[in-house]
């Protein structure tokens, strides 16, 4: 409002200007018709035309070059505010994450006053461990909380002492080149009346009109913008004080959780008491057991003597065993050398390759189909095995069972105990037997599985043989050797498979339960480490468009 009325108040000094001009033109012609008249005409009205031409281009180029200047720079400054405004937005998103944040804040404090309210009976005393490890979560997750709040109060708070400064500037530059438009356009006024013609009034006039609506187009301009800069401010403040009363919130809900952790403590006293109770319990009980197990090694006595031969006889078959491996072990190294022949034949087998390139495709038709039918045995002479084994060791299962009896029956009758060893060393002897069997079934099959193994490999190094032969005879013998180490490898992979199965099998429960935690724990602290990262990732993003 109050640009519209000091710009009526120009237009209205501009006016009276004219008026009072028009006068002091008329006197100025006369003069200039006294004079000339001492001239000849031509002469003199070439110099007047001359004179007029040139005072009037110089003044419109003057005032054409200040109004331009001017309406330039206000533009930069109407851009610069649009830069202000499209921070401000940018600071509201990032206020919208802070709140966010907050809220995940407020969830993950109820989840900790859920688990926490939870009692610890004395049947549930064995969870005791994980009582600290509870403490410590809540506390690592308070304390990092904590630290990204204070950061982001921190960058809210410089952020908007950068857009505080960056007003006063824009405001003081504003003004500053109103002042010196002011000042032009009083200049502008005082040579109007300089001017000889109407026709440069009216031209300055309507250059004048022009630019005073563009004046008024960039006047509106800047006090949308202020008032946008003014309603932005509120609103900044009313969130400091809903951050204000947050920080209260959450100060009060740490005092909370302080005392919650008071009378946590106070409970985990008085179950330490239960549990010295108990303990004295236990150890009246460990008493009483420790009496009932020495008449119990009284007679494991004789039951280790019967396990000390069984176990001879194990050592023996283990001694057979190894004796068969190193005999494998002979076997394998032959091959070898029986295949470094087969590489010297080969130079003799280049020409029967054209002879076996037209067969090749009716061999590998029939050779795949003997590999499948091959595969297949295999599998069902493994599932017999396999169905074999669980029988063994069910039938090892029931015995344990059965000695676990007969030493509870022992206190009343010797006779029977005796009768009963008997019949399990004739179960023993009969398992034995049995077993002898299944270790003769496993070497028939082991070679079995040599020769077809080894028929497949002959196979497949025929097919490669007449596929690469055309190439060349070094690169053929290169392959041999790389199949006979994959070879090797495989026996190596198929025993350290074995092996790997036998330690599983031997792995306790705790062992395992332990293993689980371990996993949890670091399932955990990737998931916190993920979000970390995509915070500092927005951050980082957040700070080079506030810098652009």
């Amino acid at each position: 409002m109050n640009s519209v009325k000091i710009e009526e108040k120009k237009e209205n000094i501009i006016n009276k200007e004219v008026k009072e001009s028009n006068p002091i033109k008329t006197i100025n012609n006369k003069k200039k018709e006294n004079e000339n008249q001492q001239f000849s005409e031509n002469d003199s009205i070439k110099y007047s035309n001359l004179t007029r031409d040139n005072t009037q281009e110089f003044e419109k180029n003057e005032v054409n070059n200040s109004t331009k200047d001017i309406y330039n720079d206000l533009q930069d400054q109407v851009q610069k505010m649009k830069i202000s405004m499209e921070n401000k937005t940018k600071n509201d998103l990032f206020q919208n994450y802070i709140t966010s944040l907050q809220n995940d804040i407020d969830n993950k404090m109820n989840i900790n006053k859920e688990t926490d309210f939870a009692l610890i009976l004395p049947t549930n005393y064995v969870n005791k461990p994980q009582i600290p490890y509870k403490k410590d979560v809540s506390k690592e997750m308070y304390f990092k909380l904590r630290r990204d709040y204070e950061l982001l109060k921190v960058l809210y708070e410089k952020q908007q002492t950068e857009h505080e400064t960056i007003l006063s500037e824009s405001r003081q530059a504003f003004e500053g080149q109103l002042n010196v438009l002011e000042s032009k356009i009083l200049y502008l006024q005082n040579n109007l009346a300089s001017l000889s013609d109407n026709e440069t009034l009216r031209i300055l006039k309507r250059e004048n009109a022009d630019l005073s609506l563009r004046l008024e187009s960039i006047t509106n301009e800047l006090e949308s913008m202020r008032e946008l800069t003014e309603n932005k401010q509120i609103e900044s403040e009313q969130r400091e004080r809903v951050l204000q009363r947050q920080i209260t919130e959450i100060l009060a809900q740490t005092k909370t959780i302080e005392s919650e952790k008071i009378s946590l403590n106070n409970r985990l006293k008085a179950l330490e008491q239960e549990n010295k109770s108990l303990i004295n319990h236990n150890e009246e009980l460990l008493k009483e057991n420790n009496e009932i197990q020495k008449e119990i090694s009284l007679k494991k006595t004789k039951l280790e003597e019967t396990i000390h031969q069984f176990n001879i006889e194990i050592s023996n078959l283990r001694l057979s065993t190894i004796k068969q491996k190193n005999q494998y072990e002979n076997e394998k190294k032959e091959l070898n050398d029986k295949l470094l022949l087969q590489a010297n034949q080969l130079k003799n087998n280049q020409q029967q390759i054209q002879e076996l390139m037209v067969n090749q495709s009716i061999i590998e038709k029939k050779n795949i189909d003997i590999i499948q039918k091959m595969k297949h045995d295999e599998m069902k002479k493994k599932e017999k095995i396999m169905n074999e084994k669980n029988e063994l060791e069910n039938s090892i299962t029931k015995l344990k069972k059965r000695i676990i009896e007969i030493e509870n029956n022992n206190k009343n009758s010797s006779c029977e105990y005796n009768i009963e060893i008997s019949k399990i060393k004739n179960k023993l002897l009969s398992l034995k037997n049995e077993n002898e069997i299944l270790l003769k079934n496993n070497h028939s099959y082991e070679n079995q599985l040599q020769e077809s193994e080894l028929k497949i490999n002959n196979l497949e190094l025929k097919i490669k043989e007449i596929t690469e032969i055309k190439n060349s005879l070094e690169e053929e013998v290169q392959k041999l050797k790389k199949s006979e180490e994959e070879i090797a490898m495989e026996n190596e992979n198929w025993e350290m498979k074995i092996n790997n199965i036998r330690n599983e099998s031997n792995l306790n429960k705790e062992t395992y339960e332990e293993f689980i935690s371990k996993q949890s724990q670091f399932i955990e602290k990737l998931k916190n480490e993920e979000k970390n990262k995509a915070f500092f990732e927005y951050m980082k993003n957040a700070s080079v468009t506030y810098d652009e």
